[in-house]
């Protein structure tokens, strides 16, 4: 869909005529149903900052020209009843991250908690953190482990062998294994 094709449905979905989405966007009111005719018509391109348009389908962001995605709303397609806040991605879009300044004299942001696609900010493809994660005690479910290192040592995996019971005089020793992985405990057996 067009730009001007946007503007014209949002505009129509609030109900606004050229004039007043003009004057809400801070046009002059001599001017303003004429710039938004030219957005609506194609013959003139708004700048970068007026083509966040909120509409039912959300808060759209672009960048140097290219549509990087949207925040807006939703619903579960499986129920419909259930609706909710949506941050989508476009293909163009590398990255989703949520940043702090550190300080207010800070110049940049630092990144806390990021989507990246492989190859953009971080190599791989996932959500990459820069912060502590704290789970005030709730139980982390269902994930896979790749790797887990601490201090510059990488967690053991493999079996390690446990003597049960010795017999015949100490002769004789019955073992049972604990499998370890990424020195988590996650199994035994004889």
């Amino acid at each position: 869909m067009a730009v001007g094709d946007r503007i014209k449905r949002a505009r129509n979905l609030r109900g606004m005529t050229q004039k007043e989405l003009g004057i809400a966007i801070g046009f002059e009111e001599k001017s303003a149903d004429i710039r938004i005719a030219q957005y609506e018509s194609n013959t003139r391109t708004p700048k970068e900052e007026l083509l966040r348009i909120f509409d039912e389908s959300g808060n759209h962001f672009y960048r140097d020209g290219y549509y990087v995605g949207c925040i807006g709303t939703n619903q579960w397609a499986q129920n419909n009843s259930h609706k909710g806040l949506v941050f989508d991605l476009e293909p163009q879009g590398k990255y989703m991250a949520f940043a702090q300044k550190a300080s207010a004299s800070a110049s940049s942001y630092t990144t806390m908690l990021c989507f990246s696609r492989a190859n953009s900010i971080y190599d791989e493809y996932g959500v990459n953190m820069g912060c502590n994660l704290i789970g005030n005690w709730y139980t982390l479910k269902n994930f896979k482990i790749g790797s887990i290192s601490a201090g510059g040592y990488t967690a053991f995996s493999g079996a390690i062998p446990i003597v049960c019971e010795i017999t015949n005089n100490g002769n004789s020793w019955t073992y049972s294994h604990l499998r370890v992985y990424n020195g988590i405990i996650v199994g035994y057996w004889n």
